[in-house]
C-alpha cells in the first residue's frame, strides 16, 4: 500500500507538545504503519523469516533437477580415472559453440610457452575482469547460460548409516558432460547445514580423499560434503588425448571440470538440508587447481581453501594435462593472488596432512560458513 505523506511546513515548532507527546506520537505512528503493512508489533519479524524462507523454497524448486533412489544403479565405465567416452563426445555434442584452432597453432602456443615468450600479466584487473577473462578462455559461457534450467539427473545408488552421518553414493548425469559419480557425508538432522565441494588430485579419487584428506571429519564438525570422483585424471596419454582434442575445438579440459563442479553446486542448492548461501570450496593438488577457477568465476563459493598453483602451460613428459591452458597463461599470477578477492580463500600446505593443517582448515570453514548467531 503506497502512502503520499503531505508535506507540512510549521514555521516554528508546536507549543508544550514535549518528549512525551514526541514519544507518544511515534508510538502510534510505528503501531499504525505495523498495521497498514499487515503485521502486528511484534510479528513482523516472523512475517519476514517466513518469507524469506518462502524465497529459499522457491530458489530451490526453480533449479531443473531429478533426484531419485537408484539402488545398485551404475554406469559401463568401470573405473572414474580411465572412463573418457563422455568427453570424446563433447566436442560434437557442443559442436556449435566451438571454436577450432589448427594443429600448428596449437603446437605454436605450446613452443611459445617453452620459450617463455609469451608475457605474464603483471599489473592488476578487477575481479570482475579477470572471471570474464576465464570463462572467455575455458568456453563455458553457453555452459553457464541456462544451467539451473538445465535438466540433471542425480541418482541415489546407495546409503550407509554410519553412527554419526549419513553416505550416500550418487550418479550425475547432465547432457553435455555425461555421467559422473560423487559422494556425499551429512550428518543427521533437517539442518539447513553449511556445506563444502571437495576435488581430488591425480590420480585418486572420492574415496581416496575421504579417506586420506579427512572428508570423513566433516559431519562431526557440523558440515555435509560432497565429494566429486573426477574422471580421466591420471597424467597418462588417456588425459592428454582429452586435453588435446579439447582444445583444437575451442574448449579446455579444465573448463569440464569447472563445470562438473558447478553442476555439483547446484544439487547443493538444491536440498532443503544445505545452506546454500554457506557452501565452501576446497580441493587437492589437480583439484584444487580446478577449484582456484571456480571461486574467481561463481560468487556462490562462499569461502576457498587451496593448496596447489599451476601457470596453465605445463606439459607432463610431452603429454598435455587438463591444466595445458595457453591463453591462461598470461594471468596465472592473477590468478593465485586469491588473498585479493572478495570472498574468504586461503593457501595451505599441499596435501593438508598434519594436524595444526587440518585444525586451520575447520578453523576457517568455521570463521565464514557458518552463521554468526545474534
Amino acid at each position: 500500500m503506497k502512502i503520499n505523506w503531505p508535506l507540512v511546513v510549521h514555521e516554528k515548532k508546536p507549543d508544550r507538545i514535549g518528549r512525551r507527546g514526541y514519544f507518544f506520537t511515534a508510538l502510534f505512528l510505528s503501531l499504525w504503519l505495523g498495521v497498514l503493512a499487515g503485521c502486528g508489533p511484534f510479528s513482523c519479524e516472523k512475517e519476514t523469516k517466513r518469507k524469506t524462507s518462502g524465497t529459499a523454497e522457491a530458489e530451490r524448486q526453480r533449479l531443473n533437477i531429478k533426484i531419485e533412489q537408484a539402488p545398485g544403479a551404475d554406469w559401463s565405465c568401470f573405473s572414474s580415472a580411465t572412463c573418457n567416452t563422455d568427453y570424446l563426445l563433447f566436442p560434437y555434442k557442443a559442436a556449435e559453440y566451438a571454436q577450432p584452432i589448427s594443429k600448428r597453432e596449437l603446437d605454436k602456443q605450446i613452443r611459445d610457452l617453452k620459450a617463455k615468450t609469451i608475457r605474464r600479466i603483471d599489473f592488476r584487473i578487477s575481479e570482475e575482469q579477470l572471471a570474464e577473462k576465464i570463462i572467455a578462455n575455458l568456453n563455458i559461457g553457453f555452459l553457464r547460460e541456462g544451467l539451473d534450467d538445465r535438466l540433471l539427473e542425480v541418482k541415489i545408488t546407495s546409503e550407509l548409516r554410519h553412527a554419526d552421518f549419513l553416505e550416500q553414493r550418487l550418479l550425475f548425469d547432465d547432457p553435455f558432460v555425461g555421467r559422473f559419480k560423487a559422494i556425499l557425508l551429512a550428518p543427521y538432522g533437517t539442518g539447513p547445514f553449511p556445506a563444502v565441494i571437495a576435488l581430488h588430485g591425480h590420480f585418486d579419487s572420492a574415496e581416496i580423499f575421504c579417506d586420506a584428506f579427512h572428508g570423513h571429519d566433516f559431519p562431526a564438525h557440523g558440515y555435509a560434503i560432497l565429494m566429486l570422483d573426477q574422471r580421466s585424471m591420471n597424467s597418462d596419454e588417456e588425459e592428454s588425448e582429452i586435453a588435446q582434442l579439447l582444445l583444437l575445438n575451442g574448449f579446455t579440459f579444465l573448463g569440464l571440470r569447472n563445470y562438473e563442479t558447478l553442476l555439483s553446486l547446484k544439487f547443493l542448492r538444491r536440498l532443503d538440508t544445505i545452506d546454500s548461501d554457506h557452501i565452501g570450496l576446497i580441493g587437492h593438488s589437480g583439484g584444487s587447481v580446478t577449484s582456484l577457477l571456480t571461486y574467481w568465476t561463481e560468487k556462490k563459493i562462499a569461502a576457498f581453501v587451496c593448496d596447489e598453483f599451476t601457470t596453465f602451460g605445463g606439459m607432463n613428459n610431452n603429454l598435455f594435462s587438463d591444466q595445458t591452458i595457453p591463453p591462461l597463461y598470461p594471468y596465472c599470477d592473477r590468478i593465485y593472488d586469491i588473498t585479493s578477492g572478495s570472498r574468504p580463500a586461503i593457501m595451505v600446505d599441499y596435501g593438508y596432512q598434519e594436524q595444526k593443517q587440518v585444525d586451520q582448515i575447520f578453523a576457517f570453514f568455521d570463521a565464514h560458513l557458518k552463521p554468526k548467531k545474534k
